[in-house]
Order: C-alpha cells, then structure tokens, then sequence
C-alpha cells in the first residue's frame, strides 16, 4: 500500500464575527484615546469580577477623569456595553446593575482573562 497523503487543509482566516472585545483590542493598537482607555478598562473588569455586588464597582462617572477616558474611546465603551453597562438617561453615568454584574462576575473570568491578557 502506498503511504497516504495528508489532505490539504484550508488556510485559516479570520472568524466571521467580530466582538466587541476584538474590535477593542484592534482598535487600541491605532486609535491612542482607545489604546490610553484599555488599562482603565482592564480595571473596570477586573474590578466588577472581584467584586460582583458590591456597589462601589457598578457606576463610573462620565464627567470624571475616568469617565473621559472611556467617552474618547467608542470601543472601550461598545466593549463595556456588551457586558451589560448601561449610560444613565442623563447621560452622566455608566453603570451596570448589581444583577448583570453577579451574572458578569460569575461569568466574565474567562472573558477577563483574555482581556487582561491582551
């Protein structure tokens, strides 16, 4: 019998779907309010992860230092949102409710970890 031939796999591309972790990440590498926002937002999710229910870690101020870090950086806020933050009616806040940030506390670790990692 002749030896077999491994078949040619196809090459691999990129997913089909970006999230909004990917597109923060790309982002950051060109845009410097996104890149200047990431560490901050590194934070934000380590902090909600440590510390899921505890109200201090579910409101960032949008006025504030942070909170203008985070407005100059559309991604670091798609990304935020897709973690069930939520900009106040006023627009003065972003904050997420102790609820989602249970549900993201208990299931953001891996999330977190990619994050962090980046």
């Amino acid at each position: 019998r002749p030896p077999r031939t491994p078949k040619k796999m196809p090459p691999l591309g990129r997913p089909a779907a970006t999230t909004p972790l990917s597109t923060l990440l790309e982002t950051a590498n060109s845009h410097e309010p996104t890149a200047a926002s990431l560490k901050l937002v590194k934070t934000i999710v380590k902090n909600v992860v440590e510390n899921a229910g505890d109200e201090k870690y579910t409101s960032i101020k949008l006025s504030g230092k942070a909170g203008q870090k985070l407005v100059a950086a559309p991604a670091s806020m798609a990304y935020l949102t897709s973690l069930g933050f939520a900009t106040s009616e006023d627009g003065e806040t972003l904050a997420i409710s102790a609820d989602a940030a249970l549900v993201a506390g208990a299931a953001a670790p891996t999330a977190a970890a990619h994050l962090v990692a980046a």
